[in-house]
């Protein structure tokens, strides 16, 4: 056996990985990227090499059996043990199979350390697969995510004087593994006891994972898991006054995926005034896939079994594996959409060895699912670039992006290029303020002193809920820094503004567009100026476009706002006007806004479009997100005197937008020369 060698020859065995599902993944990212050491002398501090650029791992996910999180709620976490020590053995032994139907073979290597890349599974397996290393008498270390973790807090930059939230699995939460450990670490860095508190989600690494049979948005799950998070924190003071939660500690190797929506979750509950003072001005995160890479890279330099690149074959290559239902089992209970059927799966028993219900098959690009294939693309780069395509990709068409409907149009004239699902009416978000900029400045091409004129925030624009600018009730500012506050920071508050103060001199809405959303009494005050915004839709031959307000989309669940062709003539007409394309353009704008009293206050407000700061030659134009649009996004780009418009809408997250624009920008403007005119 490998194992019994000496030191040598175990360094040239690959390093495990497994988890619950693709969740893991980010620990596997981290272990890739790596520099926390010199890999000569193994001291900390960065030497430029990844730690691991020598190693090849083994990577499996138990998706068949996920999420290992609801084990323990269902009273079998000694299945839960089960599966996690059938993980540990497949990644020591030799078996393995090519495909469902495939005959076992016995050719894959062993490894030499087994990271346990899963919260869950680290609480309730980690002992039992350390007991079992000693009892079979197998010199390989077992890493855990918790302890590192943990050990995080002690090396981070968080504020010791708020609370700590733990946002994990219903197993990992039931285990009390958190807050024991984050206890104890503490302690032992000569820290006092911390105020932990601890929210477990049922759903949500299934939902990120493409799970069938989860049909909660992902955004509207995250939202709910973070206010349950921060009620629980709030109810566990029990009156007392309040200590923010500053430091939060991923508990679910999933949840780093979404990392962004869960920021912004906690950022636009900071504004509930209830739960606002619960939350500090500013949140630590703690991934502990990073401090993983540390430990594990200390255990292979203690047990002197670092690989060298001499020891490697020529043929150095890293093997994902992913659990599957077997269809071809008698024993196995399927769900209608392909999963094991979920009161099945709860109710297997211990010591069923012969029982094969999944079978362990190679992981692959293809044999994700939708969503986690785009997770995976978009955010752990170098994990995708090593994971086998796995089905011939079609290196001439566009590329996979995670927009639902998505459009590119030729920058000088307009013209619709390449699209899909573009004539498919959908919310459109904030990418509405565009419009009602393009209003504002139609009329200042009538008289250039519009631009000037001053607007007096209302109470009702004051309480425009949303994303906003700033600007409070009775605060005033020209027309000409409103633009700013309106399409830099997608101030819902200004696009109202704007629609007060503009409506008295200009035309009321026609018949039929009162009785297509126009006739809201809420609106009353503002439906000329969205009257006008849907005149100009009409002139641009935005045919598919209706305006129910100014910022937004409006309307009932069903009602649609636009669509990806419309909105590229959109971006056309916009990036056609000079003061137009200089505002989008703008990162960083601080405003001048009069107060109440008469003084003057400076409101900085920053670009939401994140692709100019790339400079790639992105140039404008208008972001929008909310739960029912998804994240969507109007961009234009110029490269070698061709300028492309591109609208982006129901992309899977705000990274995944700027991905899914960027991707199709290289695509086209590779194509551009094969355009026919």
């Amino acid at each position: 056996s490998a194992f019994e060698g000496e030191a040598k020859e175990r360094a040239a065995l690959p390093i495990g990985v497994f988890d619950s599902g693709i969740g893991g993944l980010t620990v596997f990212e981290a272990l890739l990227t790596a520099d926390n050491f010199d890999n000569k002398t193994l001291k900390p501090g960065p030497d430029g090499k990844p730690d691991f650029e020598d190693e090849r791992f083994i990577y499996l996910g138990d998706q068949a059996n996920m999420p290992y999180g609801n084990y323990s709620k269902e009273g079998k976490t000694d299945y839960l043990r089960e599966l996690i020590l059938k993980d540990a053995t497949f990644l020591l032994g030799t078996r393995h199979r090519s495909a469902v139907d495939a005959e076992p073979r016995f050719d894959k290597p062993p490894v030499k350390a087994i990271v346990i890349a899963c919260n869950t599974a680290t609480a309730f397996g980690l002992d039992d697969l350390r007991a079992a290393m000693e009892r079979w008498n197998l010199p390989v270390p077992v890493i855990g995510v918790v302890e590192a973790g943990a050990r995080g807090l002690l090396g981070g930059e968080q504020d010791r004087e708020n609370a700590i939230g733990v946002l994990a699995t219903v197993g990992t939460c039931a285990s009390e593994v958190y807050p024991k450990t984050i206890q104890s670490t503490l302690g032992r860095g000569g820290h006092g006891p911390a105020i932990i508190t601890q929210h477990g989600s049922a759903n949500l690494a299934a939902i990120i994972e493409g799970e069938p049979g989860f049909a909660t948005p992902m955004d509207e799950q995250i939202e709910n898991d973070v206010r349950a998070l921060v009620e629980a924190h709030r109810e566990s003071r029990d009156g007392q006054s309040p200590i923010p939660l500053g430091t939060v500690m991923l508990g679910c190797t999933h949840f780093p995926l979404v990392l962004g929506e869960i920021e912004s979750a906690f950022a636009s509950l900071k504004t509930d005034p209830e739960l606002g003072p619960w939350i500090a001005d500013s949140r630590t995160y703690i991934d502990p896939a990073a401090w993983t890479a540390r430990q594990l890279f200390q255990e292979l330099a203690r047990n002197q079994v670092r690989a060298q690149a001499a020891q490697q074959p020529a043929t150095k290559h890293d093997a994902f594996y992913l659990s599957v239902p077997n269809s071809n089992s008698e024993d196995a209970v399927l769900s209608p959409e392909g999963g094991l059927d979920h009161a099945y799966k709860y109710a297997r028993e211990i010591g069923k060895f012969g029982v094969e219900d999944t079978v362990v098959v190679p992981m692959t690009r293809a044999a994700l699912t939708d969503s986690g294939r785009r997770l995976v693309r978009d955010n752990l780069p170098e994990t995708w670039g090593r994971l086998p395509a796995g089905e011939p990709e079609d290196l001439d068409g566009p590329p996979l992006v995670t927009a639902e409907a998505w459009a590119i149009a030729d920058g000088e004239t307009g013209e619709l290029l390449w699209e899909h699902r573009a004539h498919q009416p959908r919310k459109t978000a904030s990418i509405t303020k565009t419009m009602a900029a393009l209003v504002v400045l139609s009329l200042t091409e009538k008289d250039p002193a519009v631009l000037d004129e001053v607007i007096t925030f209302s109470e009702a624009a004051d309480k425009t809920r949303g994303s906003t600018s700033s600007v409070k009730a009775g605060e005033k500012v020209t027309v000409r820094e409103g633009l700013y506050g309106l399409l830099l920071p997608s101030g819902n508050d200004m696009g109202n503004a704007f629609a007060e103060h503009f409506s008295p001199r200009l035309d009321p809405p026609t018949e039929a567009m009162l009785a297509a959303g126009l006739d809201n009494p809420v609106q009353a005050k503002r439906a000329n100026f969205i009257a006008e915004m849907n005149r100009h839709a009409r002139k641009f031959g935005m045919e598919d476009t209706f305006y129910r307000i100014a910022y937004g989309d409006g309307g009932t669940p069903a009602q649609m706002t636009s669509t990806a062709a419309d909105l590229c003539r959109l971006g056309f007409h916009a990036m056609s006007n000079p003061q137009l394309r200089e505002i989008v353009g703008t990162q960083r704008h601080v405003g001048k806004v009069t107060k109440a009293d008469g003084s003057i206050r400076e409101q900085p407000w920053e670009n939401t479009n994140e692709l100019l700061s790339l400079d790639r030659g992105y140039d404008g134009i208008k972001t929008g997100s909310t739960a029912s649009a998804g994240r969507c996004l109007l961009v234009s780009g110029q490269r070698d005197d061709r300028r492309l418009i591109v609208a982006v809408l129901g992309s899977d997250s705000s990274q995944a937008r700027n991905a899914d624009a960027r991707n199709l920008f290289r695509w086209a403007w590779r194509n551009s020369e094969k355009l026919q005119h």
